[in-house]
């Protein structure tokens, strides 16, 4: 058997090398893909943190923080950029619709025909249709729809689907009840059947932690805050024992106050 020569031992060595090169290629353009989307997403999201945190700090001192122009137009940017750069990741949508939902949450309430709108539920429907079972997504696009003034069957599918898919999440039960409380007089009855459900259920569960009986007075304060007592007590089955407690003096009002609009 002849030998290979040693420059043809070479030559064949170096076309390896090159294919091996040459498929390696867009694995490393993927990468460098996504470490862009991930910088972008990262500068969004901290955006949107700062925020959080400074309408906390504000709220304690009876002060309204809106951010300003410039700073929702640059947060919006990253956030834009990372999904064009990776539209694969649902996370980064999600980043995308909270840093527009910034938008419905410091103006007037809007019709929900606005395009910018309908930016908002595109980016919560695209991460719902990449992630479809995590609750917070179909929690996000209810509450987008809900500050838009936009109660649809889609809204109630996104009120059912956070319930489905995060029953025993605390954040997931209060944020349902928060947002059904602030809506009650607008949402469907099917929708209405879902925030009930919540409540029945934050006050079945595991109640000898601490932990929960806290959230269950919690849900409770949400609704003594929106003044629903009297319109929530008669939906709720009395054969649990804090229901019956919390409900003792519950009286149906003929005109019960309207939620905010």
């Amino acid at each position: 058997m002849p030998k290979l020569s040693t420059s043809a031992f070479a030559s064949t060595h170096h076309i390896a090398a090159v294919l091996l090169a040459l498929a390696c290629i867009p694995y490393i353009f993927w990468s460098a893909g996504n470490m862009m989307a991930g910088i972008a997403d990262f500068k969004a999201r901290a955006f949107i943190e700062a925020w959080e945190h400074q309408t906390q700090q504000s709220s304690l001192q009876n002060i309204e923080f809106i951010p300003t122009a410039t700073d929702l137009a640059t947060a919006q940017s990253y956030a834009r950029k990372a999904v064009r750069t990776s539209p694969q990741n649902a996370g980064f949508y999600q980043t995308l619709g909270d840093a527009l939902y910034w938008n419905l949450k410091n103006r007037a309430r809007k019709t929900g025909k606005e395009p910018q709108n309908e930016e908002i539920f595109d980016a919560y429907r695209q991460a719902i249709k990449l992630r479809p079972t995590y609750p917070d997504y179909h929690l996000r696009l209810a509450r987008a729809k809900i500050m838009s003034g936009v109660y649809d069957q889609e809204l109630t599918l996104a009120l059912q689907n956070s319930h489905r898919y995060g029953p025993w999440k605390p954040n997931i039960m209060y944020e349902t009840v928060d947002l059904g409380m602030w809506s009650w007089p607008h949402l469907a009855p099917e929708a209405r059947k879902t925030v009930t459900d919540v409540i029945e259920q934050s006050q079945r569960w595991q109640l000898d932690n601490k932990m929960n009986i806290r959230n269950s007075v919690g849900i409770w304060n949400l609704i003594v805050a929106y003044e629903r007592k009297a319109e929530i007590c008669p939906l709720l089955s009395r054969d649990n024992a804090r229901n019956a407690k919390f409900c003792r003096f519950a009286i149906k009002k003929p005109d019960s106050k309207p939620g905010h609009t």
